[in-house]
């Protein structure tokens, strides 16, 4: 990393910047940005909360396979009916989402099973549209599954030599860019953790003040390699962030996910 970085302003990355947008739900975009941000690299967690619903999610990903739990609870004291959901696949993505039963009674949950198909790297992630009719009359809310193209990443260990031979070699690296940031990630062991066991990257050893983590995205149709460095910046509490790959599509998602991850909100 040069003193010549770019500075990125940019809270979050650009392939996300439908995430919070349109309807919802009565929760401000910065819970549902937080939300989606979380899930990006933690295999459970909540997807979205308001006064009516919570929706859970939990996931498992194996190779080119996604497999999504959506638990969908009423918090509300009314029935809410016509519940339904819509999921918009985007290019490189394809899947399927189970029935709903179109009625949550008071009190109670709902339990949907979305699965995923990754065919090629992509950017972004589907578009999830939620509907139901309450009490208080109707709801729709457009929110995102955090299907994002780190979800089929497997780790990729290299030794420091041979992860900058291969940078070298990678036609699309860009420049790195520098996001403000706050002290959990001032830590070398914070930012190492988070490549290795969030976004499964496989670390290269030797690394203190930069972390340098490879991994292979598998795809049904395509597979790339793609390579991170990310420092910490504690003079500037920001974090350096840099992405190579010979895919520009992986590259650029990589890149918006570590942006967001690491972003002061």
């Amino acid at each position: 990393f040069g003193a010549g970085a770019a500075v990125a302003a940019l809270a979050s990355g650009a392939g996300f910047a439908g995430v919070g947008n349109g309807n919802t739900g009565g929760a401000t975009k910065d819970q549902i940005v937080q939300w989606f941000t979380r899930l990006s690299a933690n295999k459970e967690g909540v997807l979205f909360e308001n006064t009516l619903v919570q929706i859970g999610l939990k996931t498992q990903y194996q190779g080119t396979k996604g497999r999504l739990q959506l638990f969908v609870g009423n918090k509300s004291a009314g029935a809410l009916t016509d519940f339904a959901v819509d999921v918009s696949w985007i290019h490189g993505l394809s899947g399927v989402c189970s029935a709903s039963s179109g009625v949550i009674e008071p009190r109670q949950q709902m339990q949907l099973t979305v699965t995923a198909d990754c065919l090629k790297p992509f950017c972004g992630s589907p578009a999830l549209t939620v509907s139901f009719m309450s009490p208080d009359g109707p709801t729709k809310m457009d929110l995102h599954l955090p299907i994002v193209a780190g979800k089929f990443l497997e780790q990729h260990t290299v030794s420091k030599a041979d992860f900058d031979a291969s940078w070298g070699r990678c036609i699309h690296q860009g420049s790195p860019v520098t996001v403000p940031s706050t002290d959990k990630w001032m830590k070398d062991e914070t930012l190492r953790a988070l490549l290795s066991n969030g976004i499964h990257l496989g670390l290269v050893e030797g690394e203190v003040a930069v972390a340098h983590g490879a991994a292979n995205f598998k795809g049904e149709h395509q597979e790339a390699l793609v390579y991170a460095k990310v420092a910490a910046d504690k003079g500037s509490k920001a974090v350096k962030i840099a992405v190579a790959s010979d895919n520009s599509d992986l590259k650029s998602a990589l890149e918006d996910q570590l942006k967001m991850l690491l972003a002061k909100k």
